[in-house]
């Protein structure tokens, strides 16, 4: 249908007695920026061809017949040709042979486009998950802010030239829609996971129309690189939702970028902006409808298990390091006679947990249905003031050791659980009440977290729509009791799963709550789960 409405237009335009040349060369450029420079030649040699007679009703018969050719033939492009070449010097740090494919040579992509397939020996950044077609939060399913894999769990590589760091999405669709495509960088390996910038120092964005940029988020300044020089597009091997997937590359001096070791997370954007202000649509590694679209959830997963890694060693034949397993969570007080610790994990089944007493080990255990528990604790081993934490790893799914849980000094008296009530009116949160016993509740002093259990398994800590904390509210000096809410949003902004509540009392230093009872969103309600220890 476009290339019938394009003879037309081209029809039309001619008969108002415009040059020729200047038609087939609208054409090439507009062939061009559409990325359709695989059916180019043959088109623009069609329209030459029929320009040269001069009689309109021939020529309006030629056109008409190549109209309902281009009406049902469709020209495939070869996977590994570059239809979006750069310009100017971007030519030889993207595409260093000039042959005009991303592929190792110019017969295409085969059974592969990575390693040895690949022109540039791209690496890929590591995933948490299978990154699907069609899971993003806004936009177009299977579209051009739908970052994709192939088999083997590729969906956004980088590159070092030793100047440059080149950068390459894979995507569902091209479009010459303004989107942009971002690398977060964590550059001090710190994170603190709520608020519009959870922790990121700099980021480096693909804005489609518009530019490559770096932006340095500690002083809000920013660096611009012309879009043309510095980004290509290519056909890629994998064909995700049943049709082509797609390369954007780009690139940036390596010299605007910190030298320290970084951690990465890839984003797509509705609009040609940050991901810090601008509304992102997909997060590359994850699963995002396990998440509910839950954002941040989704950034503080990917950042917490990525390897910290210095950019200028992911050279050709670099690799990154393992990911992190999560860490896991320690549930409840623990008293000098328990016999047993529990708590969940968000890792698989079979995942190995390590419990430690002030840094030493005293077993380990498995995570069956993200819980665990170490039992058969012999007594005198938890003595008052130990501290105990744990540590996770899943070693099938080639994941390297966590980093600690959340820490729980025996003897401590861990927070009163609060209660989950019914879900906000339109499902935008849940409803809450949270008792202190015989005093007052007073301001900022006891701290409410809310988990969600995904309908495939993935749990996650959830935030509030503003990512800021939520605390019961303070009572009058004769109330003991308070009931709140905890806002995720607009409408329908709860994901379908279970979820549950825990507290934490910041003013007397107790450890977190065991879990509340549980609520549903379209789930079949099960037994409340009971995490305890003996």
């Amino acid at each position: 249908m476009l290339w019938q409405v394009i003879c037309y237009c081209i029809y039309e335009f001619r008969k108002m007695g415009k040059d020729n040349n200047l038609l087939i060369g609208v054409l090439t450029k507009w062939g061009n920026y559409l990325g359709l420079s695989c059916a180019l030649n043959l088109f623009r040699d069609c329209f030459a061809f029929i320009f040269r007679f001069k009689s309109g009703l021939f020529s309006k018969f030629l056109l008409l017949a190549l109209v309902t050719l281009l009406g049902t033939k469709s020209f495939a492009q070869t996977p590994g040709l570059i239809y979006k070449p750069a310009t100017g010097a971007g030519k030889a740090v993207l595409d260093p042979n000039g042959d005009g494919y991303v592929s190792a040579t110019s017969s295409g992509f085969s059974g592969s486009d990575y390693g040895v397939q690949s022109e540039l020996k791209m690496i890929a950044i590591p995933q948490l998950s299978i990154e699907p077609h069609s899971d993003i939060s806004t936009g177009s399913a299977g579209g051009h802010t739908d970052i994709v894999d192939d088999a083997t769990r590729k969906a956004v590589f980088v590159l070092s030239d030793g100047t440059n760091l080149i950068i390459r999405f894979r995507i569902g669709r091209a479009s010459t829609a303004a989107k942009g495509y971002s690398v977060l960088l964590d550059t001090d390996n710190t994170f603190s996971g709520s608020g519009n910038n959870p922790g990121f120092e700099q980021e480096v964005v693909l804005e489609t129309g518009k530019r490559v940029v770096i932006y340095n988020h500690t002083n809000t300044t920013f660096v611009e690189y012309d879009l043309e020089q510095h980004h290509q597009r290519s056909v890629a091997y994998t064909t995700n939702n049943s049709d082509a997937d797609y390369f954007y590359d780009f690139y940036v001096p390596l010299s605007g970028l910190s030298s320290n070791p970084v951690r990465f997370a890839a984003t797509t954007i509705t609009s040609a902006s940050s991901g810090i202000t601008g509304t992102i649509s997909d997060v590359g590694g994850v699963n995002d409808l396990a998440y509910g679209g839950n954002v941040l959830a989704m950034l503080n997963n990917v950042i917490t298990s990525f390897p910290p890694t210095e950019l200028s060693s992911l050279t050709e034949g670099g690799v990154f390091a393992p990911v992190k397993s999560s860490p896991p969570y320690i549930s409840g007080s623990i008293n000098t006679t328990s016999t047993s610790i529990s708590g969940t994990s968000t890792e698989p089944d079979g995942t190995t947990i390590t419990v430690y007493k002030d840094g030493i080990s005293i077993g380990t255990t498995t995570v069956t249905g993200n819980a665990w528990s170490l039992s058969g604790i012999s007594g005198g081993t938890l003595t008052a003031g130990s501290t105990i934490t744990a540590k996770a790893q899943d070693i099938l799914g080639g994941k390297s050791l966590s980093d600690a849980s959340n820490s729980i000094v025996v003897g401590q008296v861990c927070t009163t659980p609060p209660v989950l009530g019914a879900a906000i009116s339109g499902n935008k949160g849940w409803n809450l009440t949270w008792t202190a016993g015989a005093s007052p509740i007073l301001t900022n002093q006891v701290r409410i977290y809310i988990y969600h259990m995904s309908t495939t398994n993935v749990l996650t800590q959830i935030t509030t729509s503003a990512g800021t904390p939520v605390y019961v509210p303070a009572t009058a000096a004769n109330t003991t009791s308070a009931s709140f809410q905890f806002s995720l949003g607009g409408g329908n902004a709860m994901a379908d799963g279970t979820y549950w509540a825990t507290a934490i009392n910041e003013a007397t230093g107790s450890c977190e709550s065991v879990p509340s009872n549980t609520g549903f969103r379209n789930v079949t309600a099960t037994a409340t789960p009971v995490i305890t220890s003996t």
